[in-house]
């Protein structure tokens, strides 16, 4: 059994198991899971490691949405895959201004580790040396400190 196959199968087990819900907050909450699903499943299929022109065709063989989610579940993998349209690539990093797909690399890889700032538990830092890594430039601010910018 494949992967995707084995996904499907876990996931519409679980849904399954959930069909005489009679909460409507726990049958919402079940059917927002539904779409997930579909994007593990989905996501488990990316030709990776395989030439520009099957990834191509495995691109051009989704659904509009389906493009779309795959984008936003799997953006650092669908950026960087070779096959996949450059406007595709181009929408995904944004207008130049940073690096959309790279923020979220920096977030994937740094969101479990220690601030390079040692302020503890800091959101914003965190999201500032994101925005760094994204290749957004800084500014100096009006108390001598360099803040990110958008350009």
């Amino acid at each position: 059994m494949t992967q995707p196959d084995q996904l499907a199968k876990q996931d519409c087990a679980k849904l399954g198991r959930r069909t005489a819900l009679s909460d409507p907050d726990k049958a919402l909450k079940m059917q927002n899971q539904a779409p997930h699903a579909q994007t593990r499943m989905l996501a488990a299929d990316v030709p990776v490691n395989e030439n520009p022109a099957t990834v191509r065709k495995w691109w051009d063989g989704l659904t509009p949405k389906q493009r779309k989610d795959m984008m936003r579940a799997e953006p650092v993998l669908i950026a960087n895959l070779d096959g996949i349209p450059p406007d595709v690539q181009t929408e995904m990093r944004g207008n130049g201004k940073y690096d959309r797909v790279k923020l979220v690399q920096y977030a994937l890889d740094s969101w479990n580790k220690d601030d390079p700032t040692d302020f503890g538990n800091n959101c914003t830092n965190f999201v500032s040396n994101a925005l760094h890594a994204s290749g957004m430039k800084e500014k100096t601010s009006p108390w001598g400190r360099p803040t990110p910018t958008a350009g």
